[in-house]
């Protein structure tokens, strides 16, 4: 009798064993990754806890500080309080909305945008109130948001206007027109003092198309990224610069009009070094706040790991001082640069990221499908 219990326990233990999944090395890996050390003692990767149920690939990670977190996609919001160890769900939109994008300047007050409306938070994220837009349809669309503080931001991305008659004979891009197909958007941004209860556009040159991306240094200096040209500011947005490429050290190729690279993202590291990276892999960068800018590296110079077809360039740019810094690019893995942008290196083969965000020059924090983040910057270039 006993010698029958032992062959079914026997049997049993098999046939749980080969059903049990197998993780190959990597997978195994990466589930089991408490921490990564850089070879050569640049920095750190700590995994602070799991990640929240994420309804989409499409997540924008911010923090306000080590401390106070969020996470958002197209439909939800998620929160956290304890340096990324855990997440609360704080919104969801509602069915016919899709949030663009959202910045929190302290733990409790923050700001929402959708394709035309704005939102407005005092509780960190936990309700939303609506504040009037200048982009409200059928004036226009939003495509970006920056708050210095509760009652000091900007919006942007494009206002409709009447197509000129040149424009009705030559055509304008499609996705620039009004469902009429009469009208046409323009490159606009308007700020506001008190907290969205009254805008005034800013002075911008005139352009089809839309904004879509907004960064200030401080409360003067600021960069907009329109779909095509880059834009500058040293008066807080009362008016707007297209910015010049010094034709010697700029290749004749990135010149003219036949030029098909987009600005991506940008980032600046004080109030006269900036960057800003095309979705085709160049990368340009300022010495004087804006005015004159140089190629730093071309389309091919960082070997991105990406599908056939499929765009290389860096979605996110976070430099700490003007060598060191950190690079998110399309095909989710972490970069690193140590003189200035001229040469990037991958960080590490074993996870990928989502989206990551710098609450202080040397600390970040990173969504990866394996977990949060934080990212310890160990400097030795830094002043």
């Amino acid at each position: 009798m006993e010698s029958k219990i032992l062959f079914v326990a026997l049997c049993l233990t098999l046939l749980v064993s080969c059903h049990s999944p197998h993780l190959s090395g990597t997978e195994a890996n990466q589930r089991n990754t408490a921490a990564i050390t850089f070879h050569d003692g640049t920095g750190r990767l700590q995994r602070m806890g799991d990640r929240p149920a994420l309804d989409s690939p499409a997540v924008t990670l911010q923090c306000v500080d080590s401390k106070f977190c969020w996470i958002n996609s197209p439909r939800i919001i998620w929160r956290s309080v304890d340096d990324g160890r855990t997440w609360k769900e704080v919104y969801g939109a509602k069915d016919d909305e899709e949030i663009t994008a959202c910045k929190f300047v302290q733990a409790e007050n923050g700001w929402l945008i959708t394709y035309d409306r704005l939102f407005v938070t005092d509780n960190g994220g936990l309700t939303w109130a609506e504040v009037e837009s200048p982009f409200r349809y059928p004036n226009g669309q939003i495509r970006s948001l920056w708050l210095l503080d509760q009652t000091t931001g900007w919006l942007a991305g494009g206002v409709y206007r009447a197509q000129t008659a040149l424009e009705t004979r030559s055509g304008v891009p499609p996705n620039t027109k009004d469902s009429s197909g009469t009208r046409v958007l323009e490159e606009t941004i308007y700020m506001t003092t008190d907290g969205g209860d009254s805008w005034r556009a800013q002075s911008l040159p005139k352009k089809i198309g839309r904004i879509m991306q907004l960064r200030f240094h401080d409360r003067r200096r600021g960069l907009a990224l329109g779909e095509r040209a880059i834009y500058y500011t040293g008066n807080s947005g009362e008016s707007w610069h297209e910015v010049i490429f010094n034709k010697q050290c700029v290749d004749k190729e990135y010149l003219g009009e036949y030029y098909e690279g987009r600005p991506a993202t940008s980032a600046m590291v004080d109030d006269r070094t900036w960057f800003v990276a095309y979705d085709d892999g160049r990368i340009v960068k300022t010495g004087d706040g804006g005015r004159n800018w140089c190629d730093l590296i071309g389309p091919g110079t960082v070997q991105f790991e990406s599908e056939a077809g499929s765009p290389t360039y860096f979605e996110q740019l976070h430099l700490e001082n003007p060598p060191h810094g950190w690079g998110l690019g399309s095909d989710r893995f972490l970069y690193e640069t140590k003189d200035g942008g001229t040469q990037w290196s991958r960080v590490t083969s074993e996870l990928r990221f989502d989206s990551m965000a710098f609450p202080g020059d040397q600390v970040g924090i990173l969504v990866s499908d394996t977990g949060i983040f934080k990212l310890q910057s160990i400097n030795h270039n830094a002043p």
